[in-house]
């Protein structure tokens, strides 16, 4: 009963106004446009809806844990221009595609296809996505998690975009492009940054200003 009530307080007349006057907030705030969001989860797809931009990136409604993405990020131009591979299903049934290395220096990365229905789906969409992008107007959002370290980082730290940052929830995290936001501690990584509130904004909208942050160009 409980969450049928939150299903439908979700769904509300009321929500629905709320996340439409956010949404022209950020719009009319926006003065970058085709640009290109790098992420590792589900937040840049969020991001390009609240502005109504279209998806420029491959990153979006997928996964792939911070220590890969740090490779992924260092290797960028290597893993858009190969094809990814079928990786099977993870224990939920998640599809997975894997971005093989050159069996040398650069490794295997996987990629959770956590909002398809089938590998063909997403990486479909990987595809179609990849080649939108934009890499004179590109940012980097990542996330001081899943075990990612300081010398992971620093593989990132001179990649070429107009803007980086990398969210956490450690008030002493020392990387210089780092944004600090308070944990929610009844929810887990990623929720602690991507859960609503009871009017529906997300923990990281209201604690981090992504609008100036893609308005910044170098």
């Amino acid at each position: 009963m409980k969450k049928e009530l939150i299903n439908l307080w979700k769904n509300s007349f009321v929500i629905k106004a709320i996340t439409a006057l956010d949404n022209k907030k950020f719009r009319k705030k926006l003065k970058n446009h085709n640009f290109t969001i790098i992420c590792s989860n589900c937040i840049g797809g969020v991001i390009y809806n609240r502005l109504g931009e279209r998806f420029n990136s491959p990153t979006l409604n997928i996964a792939i844990v911070q220590k890969e993405f740090c490779d992924f990020i260092n290797y960028f131009d290597y893993y858009l221009s190969i094809e990814m591979t079928d990786g099977g299903l993870r224990n939920d049934g998640v599809p997975l595609g894997i971005l093989k290395g050159d069996e040398s220096l650069i490794p295997d990365i996987t990629v959770e296809l956590v909002h398809y229905r089938s590998f063909e789906e997403g990486k479909n969409k990987w595809d179609e996505r990849k080649k939108r992008v934009n890499k004179d107007n590109l940012y980097i959002i990542m996330f001081d998690t899943e075990g990612v370290t300081y010398e992971d980082l620093k593989k990132v730290e001179n990649f070429k975009c107009n803007n980086k940052v990398i969210l956490t929830s450690n008030p002493d995290c020392n990387i210089s492009w780092s944004h600090y936001i308070e944990e929610n501690k009844n929810t887990q990584y990623p929720k602690f940054f991507m859960d609503r509130d009871i009017w529906g904004r997300r923990n990281f909208e209201k604690n981090f200003d992504f609008v100036e942050f893609i308005n910044k160009i170098k």
